[in-house]
């Protein structure tokens, strides 16, 4: 197996390359390569994600997202949907404007659906009220509920998608602080007696791990020690026969 020298170096530059991509609108083929890299390693190695709001990177990437248009939505989009399983992580995006961003984004991809509303359940399953307020103040509960509203004809995993809307909503009725709000706005929505009862366990995708790849990695990897094995290889019944030679 491959075993990655200074993970966190790693990250920081991927993270630099990855913001100074998005920010260029150019070589869309290095840029995905980077950010598949970068959400590769967060998830094999989940604790560096722990480390990356101290990095200052979470603020530029947000500040560049909300700046450019479609073609550079998906680098973030993708980052935040991993960063977000991490409690540290957004904790820090609690503390930034980062719910308009996406909300944006997620009327600029539609093809990313699912996964920007994956991401707002996993960030408001962390109960922070600031976030709420932020869901609010964009209009994304309203949207959020026209999901619900809406057949999805061409979103892949439809299903997936209002399972994924229903949990958030429901997270952010749990705010101490605007929960009351939240709860108005579903009540006065036809469509969410249709949903809010429902289990929608049964409906979402399982994720499968993702591998860390060779080839996005060069020069940051060592081989570590191959396993040995527990027990001898078989002997082989080699006869010598080179007395019946002579």
């Amino acid at each position: 197996g491959w075993v990655l020298r200074k993970p966190k170096q790693f990250m920081e530059d991927l993270l630099e390359k990855m913001v100074l991509l998005m920010g260029s609108n150019s070589n869309s083929q290095v840029l995905e390569l980077v950010t598949d890299s970068l959400v590769r390693l967060l998830e094999v190695q989940a604790a560096l994600a722990d480390q990356l709001p101290a990095t200052g990177y979470i603020n530029r990437v947000l500040s560049t997202m909300n700046t450019k248009g479609e073609s550079s939505q998906k680098p973030p989009i993708m980052l935040l949907h991993q960063v977000a399983k991490s409690q540290v992580c957004v904790e820090s995006l609690a503390n930034c404007d980062c719910v308009s961003p996406l909300h944006r984004a997620m009327k600029l991809r539609k093809d990313l659906l699912v996964v920007v509303c994956e991401t707002f359940n996993r960030m408001f399953a962390y109960n922070h009220d600031s976030l709420v307020s932020q869901a609010l103040s964009c209009g994304l509960v309203k949207d959020l509920l026209n999901i619900l509203n809406s057949r999805l004809d061409n979103i892949p995993n439809a299903s997936s998608c209002k399972a994924q809307v229903v949990k958030a909503l429901k997270a952010m009725q749990r705010s101490l602080v605007y929960g009351d709000q939240v709860t108005q706005l579903l009540n006065a929505s036809p469509v969410w007696k249709d949903y809010e009862k429902q289990k929608h366990d049964l409906f979402l995708d399982n994720e499968k791990p993702l591998a860390l790849t060779q080839s996005s990695t060069v020069g940051y990897l060592t081989m570590s020690k191959q396993t040995l094995p527990s027990m001898p290889p078989p002997i082989e019944d080699n006869h010598d026969t080179s007395d019946n030679m002579l």
